[in-house]
């Protein structure tokens, strides 16, 4: 694999495996519905956020966070929105009751896979899990 940098250089590597799985958009948007969650964090900042897609087409979406500063003070806090929900060619589209629209990547996990019978959604740059 070769990678370039935004200074202009390339820097090669080799990969002994590499698994890839074809992700099609879901023909049936009902697959998306549920509660998900997905909790994270690294050294001193910690999150947990819930998606919840209702089969009405509404959605709502919490998420905390905090963070350990130099101080070593504690510091957080937190988002909720709700709205409506559309899913089309691999985007989730979020219409907030506020009139915000907001579309992100959504994919849903390969069929037969290990990730589909663990209920893993990809939404946004965040991997969830659904409650089950």
């Amino acid at each position: 694999m070769s990678v370039s940098a935004d200074d202009g250089s390339t820097h090669q590597y080799t990969l002994e495996k590499l698994y890839l799985s074809a992700v099609t958009p879901a023909t049936n948007t009902q697959l998306l519905v549920g509660e998900y969650s997905h909790n994270g964090g690294y050294g001193s900042i910690q999150t947990a956020n819930t998606l919840t897609l209702k089969a009405d087409g509404s959605y709502s979406r919490l998420g905390v966070g905090s963070y350990k500063a130099d101080d070593g003070g504690r510091y957080g806090g937190s988002s909720d929105d709700t709205g409506t929900w559309q899913y089309a060619n691999h985007t989730l589209t979020f219409r907030g009751k506020d009139g915000s629209v907001k579309q992100q990547i959504a994919l849903l996990a390969p069929k037969g896979s290990l990730f589909e019978a663990l209920g893993y959604l990809f939404v946004g740059g965040k991997l969830y899990r659904q409650k089950k």
